[in-house]
């Protein structure tokens, strides 16, 4: 499933939040699997940030292991794969980044 978080795009998402808090209520809800893949803009029109939003929901551990930043912001890019790369989610592109747990 590709679920998007983004004010303004649809870029044929299955799921689509348009701000910051219906994402927050998305996220805290969602039983993500493998496959899905969560795009996510840095622009959420309002005070609050897709970084934010990253920040939020990597604390809480509700991201699924595949993200996708789509946002046109260049300083925003930079910070959300700031926050990304410090979460230990890898990328070969800096759009798609996706997290591989460490075996113990």
């Amino acid at each position: 499933m590709y679920i998007l978080i983004d004010d303004e795009r649809g870029l044929g998402a299955d799921v689509i939040c348009r701000n910051y808090k219906a994402a927050l209520r998305l996220l805290a809800k969602l039983d993500a699997r493998p496959s899905d893949v969560l795009g996510i803009d840095f622009d959420l029109g309002g005070n609050e940030s897709g970084n934010d939003l990253l920040i939020w929901a990597i604390a809480y551990k509700y991201l699924p292991k595949n993200i996708q930043i789509v946002t046109m912001n260049p300083v925003g890019r930079k910070q959300m794969i700031n926050t990304l790369k410090d979460a230990g989610y890898s990328s070969n592109d800096n759009i798609n980044f996706y997290y591989v747990e460490e075996s113990k």
